[in-house]
């Protein structure tokens, strides 16, 4: 996938993202942190939709949110709120590099 596909499938899963919670508003590209989230998107395996249908298969269960998010500097990952059977909300961390699982755990925002 060359970088005008990734962008367009990134693009376009922010406009349907409306049902998962997730956004994308229009002064989404004017942050300073931009060109760090651009560069890692660039880079990615995977598309954020490609993440969301490998939460929602490994949880066995719904997406009701996702996102790109950094951990220190310079380490992006997806980041999917899949609500599992008995409607436990898991928080499942995907690398967008390789599509590896880094980490399921129950969310706990109460």
């Amino acid at each position: 996938m060359d970088v005008k596909q990734k962008l367009a499938a990134f693009l376009a899963v922010g406009a349907l993202a409306t049902g998962f919670g997730i956004g994308m508003g229009a002064n989404a590209m004017a942050d300073s942190n931009d060109e760090k989230e651009w560069a890692a998107i660039q880079a990615a395996g995977i598309t954020l939709s490609d993440a969301i249908s490998l939460a929602e298969k490994e949880v066995g269960g719904r997406a009701v949110e996702a996102e790109l998010d950094e951990e220190g500097d310079n380490l992006f990952y997806y980041e999917v709120e899949v609500i599992a059977p008995g409607g436990v909300e898991k928080e499942v961390l995907i690398d967008m590099t390789s599509g590896e699982i880094i980490k399921i755990e129950d969310d706990d925002r109460d």
